[in-house]
């Protein structure tokens, strides 16, 4: 991958995450904050060694997708934010955000509304029709774990580009992932 591909990239990863963060933003009522995307290119059996990041347990929803790229998409919060996520969102009279059943409906609706926004952003800018395939699954895991599974050749080059989101106010803070194939522009 040339590195006017990885710019290209940059470029549209961080439009379709500020789409996210917008969508996040709307969700809460307060203003979300959304870094500036980081991209490594990396061999598939160096994620167990990445950040202490990947190493943490997170309450994530993942959901995969292809085009002219395939890959996983992933929101992922560690716990105690997940935690003040489902509280702020969950306030019905009739609703127990400790509930486990509650707590994963909230995520993996929050997973669904953000990484739809994220892909369908990207596929919008690409102008290709992008296929997910499968739904969007809530976990609660190490994230290099999840993304391994995704994986079928270890020794793969793929892309990891990965952004962080903050709303301040709440406390909440989030990573939006993609880990995909490289791929050839076009």
């Amino acid at each position: 991958m040339s590195h006017l591909d990885l710019q290209s990239l940059h470029s549209t990863l961080n439009q379709a995450m500020h789409k996210a963060a917008e969508s996040l933003n709307t969700l809460l009522r307060t203003s979300v904050d959304v870094s500036a995307p980081d991209i490594q290119l990396v061999q598939a059996d160096e994620l167990e060694r990445l950040e202490t990041l990947l190493q943490q347990q997170q309450a994530m929803v993942h959901l995969g997708f292809s085009s002219m790229v395939s890959g996983t998409s992933v929101l992922a919060f560690q716990t105690d934010s997940a935690t003040r996520l489902v509280k702020q969102l969950a306030h019905a009279p009739s609703m127990n955000p400790d509930e486990p059943m509650i707590r994963t409906a909230v995520l993996t609706e929050v997973g669904n509304i953000l990484l739809s926004a994220v892909l369908g952003d990207m596929a919008n800018q690409w102008q290709r029709h992008l296929l997910y395939t499968c739904v969007p699954t809530y976990v609660e895991d190490r994230l290099a774990h999840v993304l391994q599974q995704d994986l079928n050749d270890p020794h793969a080059q793929i892309i990891l580009a990965h952004t962080h989101l903050h709303a301040p106010e709440l406390d909440i803070n989030g990573l939006l992932l993609l880990l995909c194939h490289p791929f050839e522009a076009t």
